[in-house]
């Protein structure tokens, strides 16, 4: 049901997920699929004489009705590329991997929007990433590895398939159906020892490099002389982080075309100026810019860190890290030293540039993410069987 004009005001406060309401006077229409994300043949509109009242949950009504699709089917199902509305589903599985709650910037608004991801295991063999968004991403929480059912999520085929939440999903733990006992039961006697085949390029083995050339650093001499730049996954410890020198710039936080302007600004006697914008700012927004030193066994590689990837290696945003550096804060130097000898599978873009008139590569940070351990010993295990049968 969708409510309009003044009826969302109306109705808006009184609507709580989980109760029952009879609602008359309602206009029924076949659901355009395009912009139908719940995937229900038909749609009600409610209008100012529209009433709705809330009644006694007599148990009669199901709280949730589920028409789950297998992972391994989530292949055959069309989705355009070109797309921003993929096909909707409603899927169940075990809950494999949890990652950690980090954030991207909104191309149309500019701000920072919570993100979290997922790695879903079901019975067909088959494991998928889902991303939650928002608010999802922020409370969600869990133990082991639980069932988890998601409704409506929409269906994409970036890195080959994933999942991923709009505003119309749900995420239940431990749902109350017969499909999560088959799972669980599934996972608990057979599942945990099997091998599952990952959907998701990230979402099953590998962690962030998935689905890309994978080199150790002694081989990174030979990336980014191409006309496009190299991504590789390499999977590396923190050994140092450059503390003296550039850490952040100033940037500016002016809106261009809906996104946030993110240029250098400088400061002069109006404040700080954006030569871009040409507009001043009375405080300026800082951003990441630094330099890590990674290691593996075969050798030791400067990386760039912008802000994004910046804020996942030192745990706090720019603006913080600066106050604290301004300050002489003890925690400044404390976000340097937990960040230290920590292990990521790296992405890695390797493009050639010109510095001071000479060509050089640069090796900049494009993804990072924890090693999950259990995955990559599933994923030696699989590595191991296939040698063996040469």
């Amino acid at each position: 049901a969708e409510y309009m004009g003044e009826s969302v005001d109306t109705y808006f406060p009184i609507i709580e997920k989980g109760k029952v309401y009879r609602i008359s006077n309602g206009v029924i229409k076949v659901a355009n699929a395009k912009y139908n994300q719940v995937g229900a043949q038909y749609e009600m509109s409610l209008k100012s004489d529209s009433r709705i009242v809330e009644v006694m949950d007599d148990g009669a009504i199901a709280a949730q009705h589920f028409a789950f699709v297998p992972l391994a089917d989530l292949e055959q199902i069309a989705v355009d590329p070109d797309s921003k509305n993929g096909p909707a589903v409603d899927v169940i599985g075990i809950v494999t991997k949890v990652g950690d709650l980090t954030s991207v910037t909104s191309r149309a608004r500019g701000d920072q929007i919570p993100k979290r991801d997922l790695v879903l295991a079901d019975d067909s063999g088959r494991s998928v990433q889902l991303t939650l968004w928002g608010k999802q991403a922020e409370s969600f929480q869990c133990v082991g590895l639980p069932v988890l059912a998601a409704k409506s999520v929409k269906l994409g085929s970036y890195s080959g398939r994933s999942l991923s939440t709009v505003a119309s999903s749900t995420v239940t733990i431990a749902p109350d159906c017969p499909e999560a006992l088959r799972i669980r039961h599934w996972f608990d006697t057979v599942g945990a020892r099997s091998e599952i085949t990952p959907l998701s390029a990230n979402g099953g083995a590998g962690g962030a490099g998935k689905g890309r050339p994978h080199k150790c650093f002694r081989q990174f001499a030979s990336l980014g002389y191409a006309e496009k730049p190299d991504y590789v996954s390499v999977r590396g410890t923190v050994s140092y982080l450059k503390r003296e020198g550039t850490l952040f710039y100033m940037a500016c936080a002016n809106k261009v075309e809906g996104r946030a302007c993110n240029k250098k600004v400088v400061q002069d006697a109006t404040g700080y100026y954006c030569e871009r914008c040409k507009i001043s700012h009375q405080s300026p927004t800082y951003r990441y810019i630094f330099s890590v030193s990674c290691s593996d066994y075969s050798g030791t590689q400067w990386l760039s860190c912008f802000d994004e990837t910046g804020q996942q290696l030192l745990g706090t945003p720019a603006s913080e890290l600066q106050a604290w550096q301004q300050n002489n804060d003890p925690r400044f130097e404390q976000a340097f030293e937990r960040a230290l000898f920590k292990t990521y599978n790296f992405v890695v873009r390797a493009q050639q540039e010109s510095y001071k008139d000479e060509q050089r590569v640069k090796y900049s940070v494009f993804s990072l993410a924890p090693i999950s351990f259990a995955e990559e010993s599933r994923t030696l295990l699989a590595d191991i069987k296939k040698y063996a049968q040469l």
